[in-house]
């Protein structure tokens, strides 16, 4: 089995779209807070993705009740998936920043492997897990590391 190497740290390239409807924060950047980052890129089904939405909202709940985790999508979907991954987008709003790379500069620029990519960052942006919250204990091990450095 190939070992999956990650950056040490992610950036926000410039060239992300703000793209959500109902997200009446303003963004900030990634400064501060501990991170949770779920990226969809274009070998993703771009539809699928956007309705994995509905399976978060536990996440959300937990999200919520901290005041020190961000929560923010990155939508990179295929260009033929663009529009409808839009509309789908503005009809099931959630108030999360949700950006669209149409050019998946996010993964290229920070060099992440493709598909689904979902991680915590530290307060320095600096990857501390990551995996996928839907599978095995996953979930409760992104609580379990969020509530330890919490106590930092």
């Amino acid at each position: 089995s190939k070992q999956l190497s990650l950056p040490s740290k992610l950036f926000l390239p410039e060239s992300l779209e703000l793209y959500s409807f109902d997200y009446d924060g303003r963004f900030d950047g990634l400064d501060g807070n501990l991170k949770i980052i779920a990226s969809y890129d274009s070998i993703m089904c771009g539809v699928c993705s956007v309705n994995r939405l509905i399976a978060w909202r536990d996440m959300i709940e937990f999200v919520e009740s901290t005041d020190d985790v961000s929560l923010l999508f990155i939508f990179s979907p295929k260009i033929e998936d663009s529009e409808e991954v839009l509309d789908l987008i503005k009809e099931n709003p959630v108030d999360y920043p949700i950006f669209y790379d149409v050019n998946n500069n996010f993964a290229h620029s920070n060099d992440l492997p493709r598909g689904l990519f979902i991680c915590l960052l530290d307060r320095n942006d600096s990857i501390i897990f990551s995996g996928n919250p839907f599978f095995g204990d996953t979930w409760d091990q992104y609580k379990n590391i969020i509530s330890n450095y919490r106590l930092q």
